[in-house]
């Protein structure tokens, strides 16, 4: 772990299963990591790098259950969970704002009592943004009937 938690870490590794997946360290810049070679049933964490040497804990995973699905953490103790046909995307944990935006950047829904309600939501490919502690984490998430 960080000695102090005021510390920003200087670079990231990913790991698939347990097993780290890029082979250079991320640097802490780079906010996104593809993996060419995961599958629908693949869990991804994330150790951090310290500049005094030491690193953190992998980070809580998150679980690809299926293409059109998500269910895992998007943010620091915020978890989501969608299916296919399910009537709203289910957020646990504290945050302070969830919506949904279309592509073309119209937001089609926002969080209400712990989920976003999909009633009129048209299926199709959205973001999923969760504001937590000033800071937005985004999923892309495929809306299916």
């Amino acid at each position: 772990m960080a000695s102090a938690e005021a510390e920003e870490p200087y670079a990231y590794n990913v790991l698939r299963n347990g097993v780290q997946v890029n082979s250079l360290m991320l640097d802490k810049l780079q906010t996104r990591f593809t993996d060419p070679e995961g599958t629908q049933a693949d869990c991804y964490e994330v150790v951090a790098y310290y500049l005094d040497g030491t690193e953190s804990a992998p980070s809580d995973a998150f679980c690809v259950s299926s293409a059109d699905g998500i269910d895992g953490f998007i943010a620091d103790g915020v978890s989501v969970k969608y299916a296919p046909g399910d009537s709203r995307i289910a957020i646990t944990g504290r945050y302070d704002s969830a919506q949904l935006t279309a592509m073309s950047g119209i937001v089609v829904a926002r969080a209400a009592g712990g989920s976003v309600p999909l009633g009129g939501v048209r299926p199709g490919v959205y973001l999923l943004q969760v504001e937590v502690g000033g800071r937005v984490a985004v999923q892309k998430v495929a809306i299916m009937e």
